[in-house]
């Protein structure tokens, strides 16, 4: 799956908004200087996110945010906005994130599994028009606007987790529970897949984008929130522990310091 496959919430549920705290003045930053080495990855991913219509360029903005680039282990780097200005002037939203140990306690103990992850994350939301141009952020190549939401904003894990609980509402938390974009269906068997049936009919309706390859369907354990959950109970996921596993066995005094 790709980025042109994702159609997006559809906006009549929700669209991410920037409220400004009330003596609030905009910011324009200049950009950071870049790696020599980032340039034609960097030109790569401004070409997708054109293109997919996550951002659109513009001539002129009351706010400028600098991008980021963050190289990851597989050779790929990671694309983002600092908007540390933008966030220190905008209004808490106080909708809150689930308690982690609290979704893992409900989700253990069950026959069967589906574990479901969301696809393109916080980008399946639409800026409102309004705001758009907070979100503006400056390159080599010009200027752009975040036409969805952008990872990094402030308020959007609260956006995302809010309008997520209210599209599955009536599901929560009888057989799923819901971290961000981390989904978990769970229950009997004999009942499971007709719960399953439920909650993506859910997903059809508001139009949200699941990624195959890291979901689960009918599986007796998984991997939820760094946890391994299954009938038995609650497990620590062991690539988590890995290296604790195989570091050497101390064999003096010293070695243990």
């Amino acid at each position: 799956m790709s980025y042109t496959d994702l159609k997006g919430l559809d906006p009549q549920y929700c669209q991410h908004q920037i409220h400004l705290l009330h003596d609030a003045r905009s910011v324009q930053q200049r950009r950071y200087r870049m790696n020599p080495n980032f340039v034609a990855k960097v030109t790569e991913e401004i070409e997708k996110l054109l293109q997919v219509g996550f951002i659109r360029p513009v001539k002129r903005a009351t706010w400028l945010n600098p991008i980021v680039v963050v190289p990851k282990k597989n050779g790929k780097i990671q694309v983002g906005v600092d908007y540390r200005k933008l966030n220190a002037a905008t209004v808490t939203d106080g909708f809150p994130l689930p308690f982690i140990d609290s979704v893992i306690d409900m989700v253990a103990g069950h026959e069967c599994y589906n574990f479901l992850d969301g696809f393109g994350g916080y980008n399946q939301i639409r800026m409102n028009p309004d705001d758009q141009e907070k979100t503006t952020f400056v390159t080599e190549w010009g200027v752009f606007v975040a036409e969805v939401m952008m990872f990094g904003l402030k308020t959007a894990p609260a956006t995302f987790q809010r309008i997520i609980t209210e599209i599955f509402n009536e599901y929560i938390p009888t057989f799923m529970q819901v971290f961000l974009d981390d989904f978990a269906v769970y229950g009997q068997r004999l009942e499971h897949l007709t719960q399953l049936l439920l909650c993506l009919n859910r997903f059809c309706q508001a139009r949200l984008s699941l990624n195959p390859a890291k979901c689960a369907f009918l599986v007796t354990s998984g991997n939820l929130l760094g946890h391994i959950v299954s009938q038995e109970g609650i497990a620590m996921d062991p690539n988590k522990v890995q290296a604790i596993m195989n570091a050497p066995v101390p064999s003096t005094a010293k070695a243990l310091n």
